[in-house]
């Protein structure tokens, strides 16, 4: 969802709708893509989006016109894409790390390394850090600005981690996450606040 007024879908065939959720109407039907589209993330203004595919493919969507601003070919399929929380730079989950890549610039800032496996969930926890997990199933959380691994919990769950949500801040500091696994399992984890600079 866009606000509460706009869904964006996107589909197996490469596309991309905006539909409007009053009556449901497609608005726009964006092509480009050459494969499924695997995920969508929308820019905090609601004017841009960011989708990556089968076909290898980074897209940058203006989504007032329908077009695509800015295509990048990625070394690999990639399964996630997320903007960070200041929307200057956006988040890659590859087969074996996340990248995080300066919007202006187009230069990577970090790569975050998942040597146990393919990173399957992502989300910015309320203090900007970024959780991550996936084939191996532990859990990590990462100082983007440093590019460093904050937080691990390896055997967070007894199977793979699928899916990541940002709970808001912990009382005593830090950020609460919650981390649902193929094991059928749902757990929130508190994760402690970083060390003082």
């Amino acid at each position: 969802f866009c606000g509460e007024s706009h869904l964006i879908s996107a589909a197996e065939d490469g596309s991309l709708c905006i539909w409007r959720t009053s009556d449901w109407e497609c608005l726009l039907t964006m092509r480009g893509h050459k494969g499924a589209v695997h995920d969508v993330s929308v820019h905090p203004s609601g004017r841009l989006a960011l989708s990556v595919a089968a076909d290898r493919k980074l897209m940058l969507w203006n989504l007032l016109t329908g077009k695509c601003n800015y295509t990048l070919a990625l070394p690999a399929a990639c399964r996630l894409v997320r903007w960070t929380p200041a929307a200057d730079a956006y988040v890659l989950a590859l087969p074996r790390a996340v990248q995080i890549t300066d919007l202006a610039s187009g230069e990577l800032r970090h790569a975050l390394p998942h040597d146990g496996g393919a990173p399957l969930a992502l989300a910015f926890a309320a203090d900007g850090r970024l959780a991550s997990g996936g084939d191996d199933a532990t859990l990590r959380v990462w100082d983007v600005e440093r590019g460093a691994c904050a937080f691990a919990q390896p055997r967070a769950h007894e199977r793979r981690i699928k899916a990541l949500a940002a709970l808001g801040a912990a009382p005593a500091g830090g950020a609460v996450v919650a981390s649902a696994s193929s094991d059928g399992t749902i757990r929130v984890w508190r994760v402690p606040p970083p060390p003082p600079a």
